[in-house]
């Protein structure tokens, strides 16, 4: 049993709190944009801002959806995997994983259990990624 661990450093912790915050804050003033160009009757260009402020809106729901484990500890192997959290740990087995989506434009790669509710989330560049991902995508192929 060869357990291996994946955890964001300090300041990666601090650049994706950072980052999440950017996204959130584009996403309002990118809608506040849309409205304006609407009230003023400029169809077109209220229109062309849906586009960016959707992209805005997606990057910051994962995100948010990521911000729970950006200082999740966990500790995993080819059996199971463990999440601690600041006040739990939550234990799964590879068999509890149902879906395993991989967003290379937003660089995360979240795992999924039943009725699609989000077991983990990790960004591509946390420290132990490939080792993680390259089990996952192993464990689940092979159910």
């Amino acid at each position: 049993m060869n357990l291996q661990v994946l955890k964001y450093p300090i300041w990666m912790q601090a650049l994706l709190y950072v980052g999440i915050g950017f996204f959130f804050a584009g996403t309002i003033f990118l809608l506040f944009l849309t409205i304006q160009a609407l009230r003023d009757q400029h169809f077109l260009i209220g229109i062309l801002f849906l586009v960016p402020t959707g992209y805005a809106a997606w990057f910051f729901k994962l995100g948010f959806e990521l911000f729970r484990f950006v200082s999740a500890e966990v500790i995993f192997d080819e059996k199971e995997f463990s999440i601690k959290l600041k006040t739990k740990t939550l234990r799964y087995k590879w068999s509890d994983v149902f879906e395993i989506n991989n967003y290379s434009t937003a660089q995360v790669l979240q795992l999924r259990g039943a009725k699609s509710k989000t077991i983990f989330i990790v960004d591509h560049a946390c420290p132990g990624y490939s080792e993680f991902a390259a089990i996952a995508y192993d464990k689940v192929k092979t159910r």
